[in-house]
């Protein structure tokens, strides 16, 4: 990609240089990065991070290990409560390690850039590119046993990125997960489970085991999926009470997804209901109808979580808001976009539970100094496993 190209078009991420050489944490990407001033401006008050504040001093200071303990320390709590803010937080530092040369942060960052961050349209284009490009370079720094980058190895290949160019290897992801599990990554075990618990029914057992150790190095996720396989007895034997018994303990120490668990409600099991046709039976809200309700930044405050139940027949009852965006009439479309949803594939139980899980939707408003009235409507959605993505930009008709 020609240098012009990429400075043209994409404020906030700035291109500075010719091709990386090495460093400790490995090679790096093919041009230098740097955050948007956005996120940049707030890292340099390393006081807000409390105890941290010398590890973020010594990560502005050019020392990339410092500035991936200081990432995976607010990931680590986004594990445990989901606030966004964690996240954010944790992929501002992770792109700080990319502008210094860790391969694995530029493949996180651009992520975030290309997807939840808010960017606008060239600049989102700009993050994929640099996305796959930084891919490329994640399995030399997986082979010098380094757990994150076999970690982000796997994501890299297998996970259902909504703006993938290449056809997901769930091998190859497989392998790479194990490795950074093998390598004591809390976060690789969890992509381990997931990925295998999507697989077929035998594949359950050791998706069961993958999310035990992930729970044993530390990873809340890793805890209340081990559970959720127990209260159901998915890949183990079923012990409903001991599973609550976990899950309740889980939630009193800030677990969100514990909590929700608690209700009857597991997010851990969405994996488990992938089936080809999601696209057609996962469907999202209307486009037309997020566009009337002409959304502002300022009515939305978190992503939305819904709960709901798969009946026998695949269809879906007992739909509620188990955390709401912010705006109700944002809430009552994701409610009743669920409700219209089909489940052709139901993993048997032997617990005899209603299988009852959440679907987490996300709303990016992108980032533009608006001087008359901002009209925000919906331009590009996605749905994932994972849960649904809409990006909404400011009206066209504005900038015409």
């Amino acid at each position: 990609m020609q240098l012009q190209h990429l400075l043209h078009g994409a404020p906030g991420l700035v291109t500075l240089g010719l091709a990386f050489g090495l460093t400790g944490c490995g090679p790096r990407p093919a041009e230098l990065f740097e955050l948007d001033p956005l996120d940049a401006a707030p890292m340099q008050s390393c006081t807000a991070h409390g105890p941290l504040q010398r590890t973020c001093d010594e990560c502005n200071g050019g020392d990339t290990r410092a500035c991936l303990t200081v990432a995976a320390s607010y990931e680590q709590r986004f594990d445990v409560a989901r606030r966004d803010g964690d996240l954010r937080t944790a992929m501002r530092f992770y792109g700080r390690a990319c502008a210094q040369g860790d391969a694995a942060g530029c493949v996180l960052i651009n992520d975030h850039y290309a997807t939840v961050r808010g960017l606008e349209y060239f600049a989102r284009q700009v993050a994929r590119e640099r996305r796959d490009r930084a891919c490329t370079y994640v399995d030399e720094v997986c082979a010098t046993r380094n757990a994150l980058s076999c970690r982000v190895e796997g994501l890299c290949l297998a996970e259902d990125w909504p703006l993938r160019t290449q056809a997901r290897d769930l091998a190859g992801g497989a392998r790479a997960y194990s490795a950074a599990c093998d390598l004591g990554d809390a976060r690789g075990c969890l992509e381990l489970g997931w990925l295998r618990a999507a697989g077929s029914e035998a594949e359950l057992p050791s998706a069961f085991e993958a999310h035990q150790k992930a729970c044993t190095l530390g990873s809340v996720q890793g805890c209340v999926a081990a559970a959720t396989h127990t209260y159901h007895g998915l890949g183990t034997a079923a012990a409903p009470e001991q599973a609550l018994a976990t899950i309740n303990t889980l939630c009193e120490k800030g677990s969100a997804e514990a909590c929700q668990a608690a209700r009857g409600y597991f997010a851990s099991l969405r994996p488990l209901l992938v089936h080809a046709q999601i696209d057609e039976s996962w469907t999202l809200p209307s486009k037309e109808k997020f566009n009337a309700l002409e959304l502002r930044p300022a009515y939305v405050v978190a992503p939305g979580r819904v709960g709901f139940c798969v009946r026998p027949d695949g269809g879906v009852d007992k739909v509620e808001t188990l955390d709401s965006t912010g705006e109700p009439l944002v809430d009552q479309l994701l409610r009743e976009s669920v409700s219209t949803w089909k489940f052709p594939r139901r993993p048997a139980v032997q617990s005899g539970a209603p299988l009852c899980s959440v679907h987490e939707q996300r709303l990016a408003f992108t980032f533009r100094p608006v001087s008359s009235r901002p009209l925000y409507t919906v331009w590009e959605q996605y749905m994932t496993t994972r849960g649904g993505l809409a990006i909404l930009d400011t009206d066209p008709l504005l900038w015409r």
